[in-house]
């Protein structure tokens, strides 16, 4: 991908701005004083002086991964409609491709930001686990609204999601919470919460709380976007976010959205998040299309684009006085 030169929008005039448009048509550039953000939709860039050294890592969201066998058999009533009884070779051929694209950028990790299967077969999930395992690479993992969802089975979301994880998806998360976990890497605290059902429960929200109070800069992965106005309805916090939104509820064979809405504390989540200082910017998937959209209070969310047909997002952070 070709490399493009970073300006500072602050100092140009409005004749520099049109003469670089064409050359700046696929990237989104950001300037928030002591940081710079530029992104194309494989791509992002920050720079930033509240880091001391480099950190990069490869996002992988969507791949949307099935490989049945034999003892995958009894759940075929569940998994028929997304891939069941068949082995999409092309998704794991990509998904081997986007682990050597990690190796070969020498990146310090992969973020894994859900709806890495279609639904928590023993086959698809012993399958990511190998491949992520032979490529030797560190990897975060957070779960989509996919990978634990059986269509059909009955259970609310919260019940599935939390059987589903102990039953199948609980090595992808190395030991951790799967609700909610932090880790520090080269000073910058990686933060992963599952917003996989679109709600944020109150521990989740406490332990952001508790993130944000510490100096670090920020990452934070997820793999619903979070709420932005330039963002459709179906997005974690969305204020019209409930029953009479939901399209898809009887296709995925699933309870329908909640009739009350966005609960207290995923709407104050999503405040805690858009007014965090540190905040480097939120990593989410679902959509199944690379934005990078700029919050009113200076927040930056980077959705990737999915790996099932081989995008990704490769992220460096790089400290803005020895790189810019």
């Amino acid at each position: 991908m070709k490399r493009r030169e970073f300006f500072n929008l602050g100092t140009i005039g409005l004749s520099a701005m049109v003469a670089s448009s064409l050359t700046y048509a696929q990237s989104e550039i950001k300037n928030t004083g002591n940081r710079i953000d530029n992104s194309t939709d494989m791509e992002t860039k920050i720079f930033t002086s509240e880091v001391k050294e480099s950190l990069s890592f490869l996002q992988i969201s969507d791949s949307h991964i099935s490989c049945d066998n034999e003892s995958d058999t009894e759940y075929l009533p569940y998994s028929k409609r997304m891939g069941g009884g068949t082995v999409t070779k092309n998704r794991i051929d990509f998904f081997d491709q986007l682990l050597k694209k990690a190796k070969e950028e020498k990146t310090d990790f992969i973020a894994l930001t859900g709806d890495i299967i279609n639904y928590p077969s023993a086959t698809a999930v012993q399958t990511v686990w190998d491949r992520l395992k032979q490529s030797e690479i560190p990897f975060l993992y957070t779960a989509g609204n996919h990978d634990w969802h059986y269509e059909g089975m009955e259970g609310t979301e919260e019940e599935l999601r939390q059987e589903w994880i102990e039953k199948r998806l609980k090595p992808l998360y190395q030991g951790v919470n799967p609700m909610y976990s932090s880790i520090l890497l080269k000073g910058v605290n990686i933060v992963c919460i599952d917003n996989s059902t679109y709600q944020i429960n109150e521990q989740q929200l406490e332990f952001y709380k508790e993130q944000r109070s510490k100096t670090e800069p920020i990452v934070l992965l997820m793999h619903i976007p979070l709420y932005m106005f330039s963002l459709n309805i179906f997005s974690c916090g969305h204020p019209d976010w409930g029953e009479k939104t939901d399209p898809y509820y009887k296709i995925e064979r699933r309870p329908p959205w909640s009739k009350e809405g966005c609960t207290k504390t995923t709407k104050q989540f999503v405040q805690e998040v858009w007014t965090t200082p540190q905040l480097l910017g939120v990593f989410s998937g679902h959509k199944h299309q690379a934005r990078t959209i700029f919050s009113h209070n200076g927040g930056i969310q980077h959705i990737a684009a999915p790996a099932l047909d081989g995008q990704y997002r490769l992220v460096q952070i790089n400290n803005i006085t020895q790189n810019y």
